[in-house]
Order: structure tokens, then sequence, then C-alpha cells
């Protein structure tokens, strides 16, 4: 995962830990928070490169 990733997530879930510097502490704040919210994601097929 990329540091602005983590910087999102940070944000939108609302999450307390630091990323790289908490990194346990963060992952499991993250599944937490995203075993409580519904959590929607957008996907552009066009970038798509797996088997057709």
């Amino acid at each position: 995962m990329k540091i602005e990733e983590e910087q999102v997530l940070r944000a939108v879930l609302r999450l307390a830990s630091a990323p790289v510097e908490q990194a346990p502490r963060f992952h499991d704040e993250a599944i937490r928070a995203l075993q409580a919210m519904p959590v929607a994601c957008v996907v552009n097929a066009g970038a798509y490169s797996g088997p057709t």
C-alpha cells in the first residue's frame, strides 16, 4: 500500500494510529473500522488486465 492510500484510509475511517510508525495498531484499527462501516468501491474496468 502506498503512503497516499494509507493517509486516505486514515482520514476516511478516522483512524488515530500512524500507518508507518504504528503499523500493527493501524492495521487492527482499520479492520475494526471497516467491519463497522459500509464500504463502496468505484472500479475502472478499463484498467483490468486479467483473463478475458
